[in-house]
């Protein structure tokens, strides 16, 4: 009996080599460091006398606009230093680069508190940039065609745990008012990471020997350039990226905005422990909470359900999962409908990252396998949000409660403007719905109702369906002229 005839889900991972587990250790350890520290600076760096650094939010921004940038751009460089010279090396440099930022951060001061703070988030993001493409790279190359979903299932369960437990962590420990303790157990992780290096057995060719760093650089993205299919299919990736942003963006306002919040209230009855009646502050967290809840429950069986399908048909069902979804909120706007349009959009979004990362992994040179998936995501990412940037705005003005309701009451009930604006004075959605509700002697659910008729702000959902049968028409035909390829 073959190896692909005794796939099960013990024994793929019993195949996996210890690199591959130590470095899923690893990335762990330092996406638990990550959030418990993002968990507590944004309190701790505005809080006031010695609770905080009494910095302002002007400040605040940009340290983690320099955190955000860091992590993006570091692996465009470090992938490439590290199919090149060697992954062992940097791993433990990325850990090096970890322990010195949170040690920053824990032995920061207020009277130098910003250019410090910035110094060691500097070290941070450079060592999220260093350990992710190396992680990225030993999945790759520890992998086969089947086993390659559902192996990089388990590592995004793995770190998605890390990043759910590390907040919970960080309320425990005492939450801003002690960060400094924060960022001493986050620099602990990091030196624990930092000794597990040591058992990492780096199997791979070194390719650039002692060649120039500049000769090394030219020759892996030279690479990818010739690439064509790699070229294409993240072409085609990036405009399903964009389409998820764009939902991402659209759908906490579209639940806030429209979905009716009585309906709130009788979900909560059946949570233990809570108030139903305060369920309504926080329904639409709650229910983005069953998108989190469900990848974390299912990527493990649906990456191991899909691993033999071809990747691109895999990632042509997952485009179709999501139209499903969107065609779902265009037709019904309730409680019941968004929680299983969540709750199938988890099953979608898991077949899209497994796949496309599995699919660029199997397909790139053995000796550019971390530089493929690193820029592979700076494409999709890059592409992705600059049509989220174009799109969003006036996707977004469909939705929009407060300005459909300023629009009706001066186009529809001939109000002045001037009246409007006076009455109006923030844009509150109550503000503004009470205004029309009391102009046409309605309630404010049934004022709801009327704009929601009057404008179909549902169709917002089926423009983003058009945009998915573009992506799904691009990716199919990236299918058909792949089709000889056993991967596609």
């Amino acid at each position: 009996m073959s190896n692909a005839d005794k796939d099960t889900f013990t024994s793929i991972l019993s195949r996996m080599p210890r690199s591959y587990w130590l470095t899923c250790l690893i990335i762990m350890l330092e996406r638990f460091s990550y959030f418990l520290i993002r968990a507590a600076a944004p309190l701790f760096l505005v809080a006031a006398g010695s609770a905080g650094l009494s910095l302002d939010y002007e400040d605040k921004i940009k340290i983690f606009t320099v955190w955000s940038t860091a992590i993006f751009c570091a692996p465009l460089v470090m992938s490439i230093f590290a199919d090149s010279y060697g992954y062992k090396r940097f791993l433990s440099l990325g850990c090096v680069f970890g322990i010195i930022g949170y040690a920053g951060m824990a032995l920061v001061h207020s009277s130098y508190g910003f250019w410090m703070f910035l110094f060691a988030v500097c070290f941070a993001g450079i060592c999220t940039g260093t350990l992710r493409p190396i992680v990225y790279g030993t999945i790759a190359r520890s992998t086969t065609n089947i086993s390659a979903t559902y192996v990089w299932g388990i590592y995004f369960l793995l770190i998605n745990v890390a990043g759910f437990c590390a907040p919970l962590c960080a309320g425990f420990v005492g939450g801003s008012q002690h960060f400094r303790r924060i960022a001493m157990i986050a620099g602990i992780m990091m030196t624990v990471a930092a000794l597990l290096t040591y058992f990492f057995h780096d199997n791979h060719e070194r390719t650039a020997k002692k060649l120039p760093f500049t000769r090394v650089c030219i020759t892996a993205i030279g690479n990818m350039l010739s690439n064509s299919r790699f070229l294409i299919f993240s072409i085609c990736a990036s405009l399903s990226a964009a389409i998820y942003m764009i939902m991402w963006s659209l759908l906490y306002n579209f639940i806030e905005d429209w979905i009716v919040i009585s309906e709130f209230s009788e979900a909560g009855k059946f949570i233990p422990f809570l108030n139903a009646d305060d369920f309504e502050e926080f329904a639409p967290e709650a229910l983005m909470l069953i998108h989190v809840a469900s990848m974390l429950l299912l990527v493990v069986f649906v990456s191991y359900w899909i691993r033999k399908i071809q990747k691109i048909r895999a990632i042509l069902l997952g485009i179709l999962i999501s139209l499903a979804v969107f065609i779902l909120l265009g037709t019904y706007h309730s409680v019941l409908a968004i929680a299983i349009a969540l709750l199938i959009l988890a099953v979608g979004d898991i077949i899209w990252i497994t796949t496309t990362n599995a699919y660029i992994g199997i397909t790139a040179p053995r000796n550019f396998k971390a530089v493929y998936l690193t820029y592979f995501g700076a494409i999709t990412m890059g592409i992705g949000s600059a049509i989220n940037f174009l799109l969003a705005p006036p996707l977004s003005n469909i939705i929009n409660k407060v300005e459909l309701a300023k629009r009706y009451m001066v186009d529809v009930l001939t109000m002045d403007t001037e009246s409007i604006r006076d009455t109006v004075e923030f844009p509150f959605h109550s503000e503004v719905l009470d205004k029309l509700a009391e102009t046409m002697n309605v309630t404010s659910s049934e004022a709801t109702s009327i704009l929601w008729e009057h404008y179909h702000s549902y169709t917002v959902w089926y423009y983003l369906t058009g945009l998915g049968l573009i992506c799904f028409a691009g990716m199919f035909c990236f299918y058909r002229w792949t089709k000889n390829d056993p991967v596609s």
